[in-house]
């Protein structure tokens, strides 16, 4: 199939990760996306950042979500960040982990209805668009493309991805290995846009 226009979705070149306090899932998901890209050699002119709707601003990430990410060999040097405290001229794509953030976000942002997707949903159109042979040549016309196909999987097949806070260890390792899952397909798309 050919390559598709992104003329209709104004998106700007930023991913930004949201949960609720931007130490733990977010946090952990910004890190793993770029320490993917970089191991990958991928140069992708790409600003990705996380948020939380209410997050810690100035805290490190968690402690066992840390350990999980030093196990990785990913970086774990972060500070939270609210949402409240974003550029609000900026178009981002937005990826949330639950259905709460997603709305927490079109709260402050209706604009960004075809830029708000949960992380599970992202990463499931983009399996849809590789079993499709679906092309794209920008992080825009791959922007576009997920819209385009965002109603042919029904809603309710998208996980939200659990808050694992004040859980134990083994509870972070399953929801970051969740995340990672999500995220190597995400990457896989983004070399493709490098």
């Amino acid at each position: 199939m050919g390559l598709f226009s992104a003329s209709q979705i104004s998106v700007d070149n930023k991913i930004y990760f949201v949960c609720t306090g931007n130490i733990c899932r977010s946090a952990y998901a910004e890190k793993s996306l770029t320490h993917k890209l970089k191991s990958a050699g991928n140069t992708v002119n790409l600003n990705i950042d996380s948020v939380g709707t209410h997050g810690l601003t100035g805290h490190p990430m968690d402690q066992e979500t840390a350990t999980v990410a030093t196990e990785n060999d990913i970086p774990i040097r972060h500070l939270g960040k609210r949402f409240d405290e974003l550029d609000s001229e900026a178009k981002p794509l937005f990826l949330v982990m639950t259905r709460e953030h997603r709305d927490y976000v079109l709260k402050y942002d209706a604009t960004a209805a075809k830029r708000v997707y949960l992380l599970s949903e992202f990463a499931m159109i983009l399996e849809m668009l590789a079993e499709k042979k679906i092309k794209v040549d920008s992080f825009q016309s791959l922007i576009s493309q997920v819209a385009k196909y965002r109603s042919a999987i029904p809603s309710g097949n998208y996980a939200d991805i659990a808050d694992p806070y004040r859980c134990e260890l083994e509870v972070h390792r399953r929801v970051m290995s969740s995340i990672d899952k999500y995220l190597s397909t995400l990457s896989e798309w983004l070399e493709k846009v490098s």
